[in-house]
């Protein structure tokens, strides 16, 4: 409908130009003196011309209105446009920042859930650590207690070995005893393995 009135604005605009150069070039204009040299020049009234002028200029006033109603229409049409379309931008961008405000909290809930879950692992992994380092320092105290043990059984055995050893050994106390035993019992050493043959 405002195009409609738009195209009939332009329409009655152009009927009135039309008019206005049909009078103009069937008008006798007057002559182009001034009016000192032109005392006795009167231009005599034509009451179809004034009919023709009044005419145009209700067309063109008529014209004019209509043109200033249509641009008024058009004008608040953008304005009430413009006005939708910011309020569209600020709704939107009110949308955009509450949505972004979500994914913040929800980042931040994942982070502090990450965080914790981190932390979690952290302090299963250090206490896992310190029960292998017990473990495996217990593992090497056990080692060596049982090497120490080795260690006493052997000089324990020895000591054991030396003391039954000892009983055949010459003192004061069984020197007598010893040579008795030595003269009763004569070994022949040539008949021993070890012994040097004549050959």
């Amino acid at each position: 409908s405002t195009c409609m009135q738009l195209v009939m604005s332009v329409t009655a605009f152009v009927r009135t130009v039309r008019v206005c150069r049909r009078l103009a070039l069937c008008r006798i204009s007057a002559p182009r003196l001034s009016p000192a040299l032109c005392r006795g020049y009167a231009a005599a009234e034509n009451p179809e011309e004034a009919e023709d002028d009044e005419a145009i200029r209700r067309e063109y006033d008529e014209f004019r209105e209509q043109f200033r109603q249509t641009r008024d229409r058009f004008l608040n049409e953008w304005k009430e446009k413009y006005r939708l379309e910011k309020d569209r931008k600020t709704a939107q961008a009110k949308e955009e920042s509450r949505l972004v405000a979500e994914l913040h909290e929800k980042a931040l809930e994942k982070n502090t859930l990450y965080n914790e879950r981190m932390a979690e692992e952290r302090a299963e992994k250090k206490l896992r650590e310190e029960s292998e380092e017990i473990a495996r320092r217990e593992a090497a105290l056990e080692v060596r207690l049982k090497k120490e043990q080795e260690i006493f059984d052997r000089r324990t055995q020895e000591v054991l070995n030396a003391i039954e050893q000892s009983k055949e050994f010459i003192t004061l106390d069984n020197l007598d005893e010893k040579i008795k035993q030595v003269l009763e019992s004569e070994t022949d050493l040539n008949r021993l393995p070890f012994a040097v043959s004549k050959q």
